[in-house]
């Protein structure tokens, strides 16, 4: 929701990298949490796809924290 009201431009064909922080309780798999996050980011058409070709690079990181203090943080960087 948040991500639609914010990206206005068209959805990115490439990137150079993307960098996602994810904070809560350690339960579950990162990789499932991860892929929720490029499942908003296409459906919010951040991002053309979550394809390897559109990716260049990746960098994920995890930080147990409290539920109350749960965050996901997502840099994305990209030429115009």
């Amino acid at each position: 929701m948040h991500l639609k009201e914010w990206w206005t431009d068209p959805p990115l064909q490439k990137t150079e990298a993307i960098k996602i922080e994810l904070f809560g309780p350690a339960r579950g798999d990162v990789d499932n949490r991860v892929g929720s996050v490029f499942d908003a980011l296409v459906q919010a058409g951040v991002v053309k796809d979550d394809n390897v070709n559109i990716i260049d690079d990746l960098h994920v990181t995890f930080t147990k924290r409290k539920t109350k203090d749960a965050q996901v943080i997502i840099r994305i960087d990209w030429e115009e």
